[in-house]
């Protein structure tokens, strides 16, 4: 990470301890990432509660990768609530100061001359995310609670975040200001400091990526409303027959590659959406990745509520070791030979995806 991304961590981080200090249980499991700095790999639990020390437990996630994408979770509290519901309280932080709202209409805010998303709208799409693409959150035994924080920030410079237009955005996704840490730390006690901690961290970090049912009715919807995503005469023989030759390489131990031939516009994207869902009603945990970026937001345009199903060839590069059951590749001629970037140098990509 950038020095000033280590900074930041630092302070937010320091921030939080400080204003949760009262409420510090004694025994906190924190999920780390094997030590890699940039968060790949799998995650495990770093302590196991003390024993003696009583209640609450607190869960602890900082950093934590969305399975099959590069967003990644400022911090995450894991505990059951006074209701006795087990939630996993999303918490996005910030540093800013100063924030301006452009005009009347816009929904986006300035920070330094740069045009963000709010806060509070971060927070709420990684819950969104989780509910629908997470396995603990999707069967749902935890409940995703998104708020924010900007602890530099006080209630007398925050009018704009909290102008009219964001009223509903607020009620689902609560912002807390430099001179909030009392209200932070009740909503906190209150969410998730009544003990099981440990269990429901140790619940997210062993969980998969699995999309939900409203995600794979989606899918199916657009399939079925639009004739271009409908299998016609030579494209059912040939997904007939990469249907049975998958259903029969699952029996099998170990990895498998099907390899699919086919000249332009003979259908291949439509039979590797089709697989993709059938898959997904099969129950297993699928994904579609094309070597286009432009290809993979026209999927996603297309696609609207099941669009994280569809993933860019890069992307993939955070995704857990053998943590799905179908990869569909979709534009393979389009991958690259290497995952490098200017940040990491990468594996063979064809290797990394199988």
């Amino acid at each position: 990470p950038s020095t000033s991304e280590t900074n930041s961590w630092m302070n937010s981080l320091q921030a939080v301890a400080r204003a949760l200090h009262d409420l510090r249980p004694a025994d906190i499991g924190v999920a780390v990432s094997d030590g890699k700095a940039d968060g790949a790999g799998p995650l495990r639990l770093a302590s196991q509660p003390a024993t003696g020390w009583g209640h609450p437990d607190v869960g602890v996630v900082s950093e934590y990768h969305l399975p099959l994408s590069l967003k990644r979770i400022d911090l995450m509290l894991c505990g059951r609530g006074q209701d006795q519901q087990d939630r996993a309280m999303i918490l996005e932080l910030k540093q800013w100061s100063k924030v301006t709202l452009e005009n009347e209409f816009t929904h986006n805010v300035m920070v330094d001359g740069q045009e963000r998303l709010h806060p509070s709208e971060q927070a709420a799409s990684y819950a969104d995310w989780l509910t629908d693409y997470h396995e603990t959150f999707v069967v749902g035994d935890v409940v995703a609670a998104p708020c924010a924080w900007l602890h530099n920030m006080k209630r007398a410079d925050a009018g704009d975040l909290m102008d009219a237009r964001f009223g509903d955005l607020l009620s689902k996704s609560p912002l807390y200001l430099g001179d909030d840490t009392s209200n932070l730390a009740a909503s906190v006690s209150a969410g998730i400091g009544h003990g099981g901690g440990n269990d429901v961290l140790g619940r997210i970090v062993a969980s998969k990526f699995r999309p939900s049912k409203h995600v794979l009715a989606n899918l199916e919807a657009v399939i079925a409303s639009k004739e271009s995503w409908k299998l016609l005469g030579e494209q059912r023989v040939a997904y007939n027959a990469i249907l049975a030759e998958m259903q029969r390489l699952l029996k099998k131990k170990g990895r498998s590659v099907i390899l699919v031939r086919g000249g332009p516009g003979t259908g291949k994207s439509v039979i590797a959406v089709q697989l993709l869902a059938d898959a997904l009603r099969m129950w297993l945990i699928a994904a579609h990745v094309t070597g286009g970026k432009a290809f993979t937001t026209g999927l996603r345009a297309s696609f609207k509520g099941a669009d994280k199903l569809f993933q860019w060839n890069m992307n993939m590069r955070t995704a857990p070791f053998q943590g799905l059951d179908l990869l569909v590749v979709d534009e393979a001629h389009r991958v690259r030979s290497t995952s490098d970037n200017r940040w990491k140098i990468g594996r063979a990509s064809c290797r990394e995806r199988v």
